[in-house]
């Protein structure tokens, strides 16, 4: 009962940022198109946030009636990877600034789920930025990029990101776990 407690705890705290980031990407993409010319359509952005404030405020509704919440972990991280993909998409793919929001991702489906689950994300996210990646650069998606890479600086931009997110995964596992331990011996001692 206490570890649930806990889970949806750190689930509606979840929520609850998952706004802030997405007013906060909101603001800066604003900022940015209004500032300097970009390719990336305000219009598509736009939409992808207006549908992912709509998906939170469902997630939030959600939060409150479901009680599963390894279930409703694993939605909202699945969630999240489908509409940081598509910012990441909406705002110029190798260009884009964003890409850091697969990490923050990847951090809380170490601190939600298991080492297994962060591996997964991780595995997950650096498969879709490389599809949005490739995609573009070969044509079968428009591009709203500035520049255009060529293959060797793309595939090095990949494999990089590959590694970057498969360390985050390792790491925010690795304290996941060590904080979940101590909290148990903290119990323990206590208790």
């Amino acid at each position: 009962m206490r570890a649930e407690i806990h889970e949806r705890t750190w689930l509606q705290w979840l929520v609850k940022v998952r706004i802030i980031i997405i007013t906060f990407l909101l603001g800066i993409q604003l900022a940015i198109s209004t500032l300097s010319p970009t390719a990336a359509p305000r219009r598509l952005f736009v939409s992808v946030i207006v549908l992912w404030y709509t998906v939170a405020a469902f997630l939030i509704l959600l939060s409150a009636i479901w009680r599963d919440t390894r279930l409703q972990a694993r939605l909202q991280v699945f969630t999240d990877l489908f509409f940081v993909t598509a910012v990441i998409y909406a705002t110029g793919g190798v260009d884009t600034s964003f890409n850091f929001l697969y990490p923050l991702i990847i951090i809380i489906a170490s601190v939600l789920l298991t080492q297994a689950w962060a591996y997964a994300t991780a595995v997950l996210s650096a498969l879709a930025f490389t599809a949005v990646l490739q995609l573009s650069y070969w044509g079968t998606i428009p591009s709203y990029g500035q520049t255009h890479s060529d293959s060797r600086s793309l595939h090095i931009i990949i494999i990089v990101n590959w590694f970057a997110f498969i360390a985050v995964a390792y790491l925010s596992g690795r304290l996941s776990s060590r904080l979940r331990q101590i909290g148990v011996d903290l119990r323990d001692k206590s208790g």
